[in-house]
């Protein structure tokens, strides 16, 4: 087996290319053999892995070493991604992907059950589309719409990210673009339309703070959206939220962390297979914490294919 290693040297202020440095020793002491391909502005993950899919006819192993991030980008950028053996290395900020995988602690430990080359589970990957262009985008641990995509953008474009994340205190920018988001963010109607077993269920809300599409529990660095989901289901769980003030966010947030807000009356948990999601306005949508672009209608779904693990 050929390990294809995708490695962003820059994630997280640099963390991701110090973890790397340590990584290194288990994969050239292993005997195995690799590559090591490093992202860029010019070249990031997307284009790498879309690269390495035309080039390699046979079964193609690609070991991402980043944040989940790093994972959206190789996910959008392979044709076809069940065809491809995957495992990833945790050296981010968030890590959502990995937190309810039981995975080994230390990344060595997890190099090197790597690098026997088993699949060890399968997960499955989401699809939201962009009804005006047709325009989709993949996601391996969650999708949004509303406030935790408005968290994201703030975040994503704040000049104190990079210093933050630095002194290890990433998560700060993340909570303080929340609050922002709180007491900015208009919450306006929204009418969701989810597919379940065959069957449709049409959803109301007056006012909509967000639909967080879940294939895994965490999101946000550990916030525990959807304590019920499975990756490998099939199924989107979705967390939504419609209070009637903005301010019940202050309230509610601290049991997000433990996955016991759905105890509120205004957060409604549902799974279905796809969903079809109109809002009164545009509003921020992400995947996996990567912010495109305002909409006001999106669909979501999860593909047959799934990501077959090597971990």
């Amino acid at each position: 087996m050929y390990f294809h290693v995708v490695v962003n040297p820059a994630g997280a202020s640099g963390k991701t290319g110090k973890i790397w440095k340590k990584l290194e020793p288990v994969f050239r002491n292993s005997g195995k053999d690799y590559e090591v391909h490093y992202s860029s502005r010019d070249c990031g993950i997307e284009e790498i892995c879309r690269r390495l899919e035309k080039s390699c006819p046979e079964e193609l192993c690609i070991v991402t070493v980043g944040g989940d991030g790093s994972v959206n980008e190789a996910v959008n950028g392979l044709e076809h991604p069940g065809r491809v053996l995957f495992a990833h290395i945790p050296a981010g900020s968030g890590n959502d992907l990995v937190r309810d995988m039981k995975l080994p602690g230390k990344p060595e430990q997890l190099a090197e059950r790597i690098l026997e080359g088993r699949v060890r589970r399968t997960c499955d990957i989401g699809e939201i589309c962009y009804a005006d262009t047709g325009e989709t985008r993949r996601f391996a641990v969650s999708c949004g719409v509303g406030f935790d995509a408005g968290v994201c953008e703030m975040a994503g474009r704040s000049r104190y990210k990079g210093a933050l994340n630095r002194l290890g205190l990433g998560k700060l920018i993340y909570l303080v673009s929340a609050f922002c988001v709180v007491r900015g963010q208009r919450s306006g109607s929204a009418e969701i339309m989810l597919e379940q077993e065959g069957k449709q269920e049409k959803l109301h809300y007056s006012h909509l703070f967000l639909m967080a599409g879940m294939n895994h529990q965490f999101e946000g660095g550990g916030f525990c959206f959807a304590p019920a989901a499975d990756p490998d289901d099939g199924r989107i769980n979705l967390c939504i939220a419609d209070p009637e003030h903005n301010r019940a966010f202050y309230r509610i947030f601290p049991y997000v962390l433990f996955g016991r807000h759905e105890r509120f009356s205004c957060i409604h948990a549902f799974a279905g297979t796809q969903a079809d999601i109109r809002t009164s306005e545009p509003v921020w949508v992400h995947t996996d914490g990567e912010v495109n672009r305002k909409s006001d209608h999106v669909s979501v779904r999860m593909l047959k294919e799934k990501l077959r693990f090597l971990e």
